[in-house]
């Protein structure tokens, strides 16, 4: 009779593991996916912003941007060089380059997610925090 109380115990443990383990895995992937999209979505963001540029005539433009402190719970940067955008958070980097035959981008600077100020110069375009 013991024997079996033991063998249901260990039953029942091998079983609340693999739960367990299940979910956190679960979770794994939704975080992975969300911090996927918010990362696509800043990227978007910012795209459209420098765009937007083109219809400003030649001189010098500015907009202030309101992005996300944080994508899921991490800090992340942003970067401008040549003719690309990337974010660069622990998770990695993700980039965009800009692709508008009827602009030439000089992309430049860095900032912390939140709110960033971006400015134009003629043909060139920067970033700053704030």
């Amino acid at each position: 009779m013991a024997v079996e109380y033991v063998m249901i115990f260990g039953l029942g443990i091998t079983v609340t593991i693999g739960a367990i383990a299940a979910f956190d895995s679960l979770r794994g992937e939704i975080a992975d996916t969300s911090q996927e999209a918010e990362t696509e979505a800043i990227l978007s963001q910012l795209n459209t912003q420098i765009n937007n540029f083109n219809a400003v005539e030649q001189g010098v433009a500015q907009k202030q941007i309101e992005l996300p402190e944080n994508i899921g719970d991490v800090s992340y940067e942003i970067m401008l060089d040549g003719n690309e955008i990337s974010i660069i958070s622990r998770y990695g980097t993700e980039s965009r380059t800009i692709n508008n035959t009827a602009m030439n981008y000089d992309l430049e600077g860095t900032a912390s997610g939140g709110e960033v100020t971006l400015f134009r110069t003629d043909d060139t375009y920067s970033i700053t925090e704030g």
